[in-house]
């Protein structure tokens, strides 16, 4: 019964248990992770980017250089 309530918490954080460590060490280091798995998208506790948000975002000019 332990092992259901603790996989239960863990699916509550991701939608796929094979990505229980990912999340948890992106919550341990409170930064996001970079994935093109769209179910890690149904989760809000660990921001998610894509490749296509990463590549826009390293094109984007800091403010101090415009």
């Amino acid at each position: 019964m332990k092992n259901l309530k603790i996989n239960t918490m863990k699916l509550r954080v991701s939608p796929d248990i094979d990505d229980v460590p990912y999340l948890a060490l992106a919550l341990k280091l409170n930064c996001p992770v970079w994935s093109n798995d769209r179910k890690l998208k149904n989760q809000n506790a660990v921001r998610v980017y894509s490749t296509q948000e990463i590549i826009r975002i390293s094109q984007q000019r800091p403010e101090s250089l415009k």
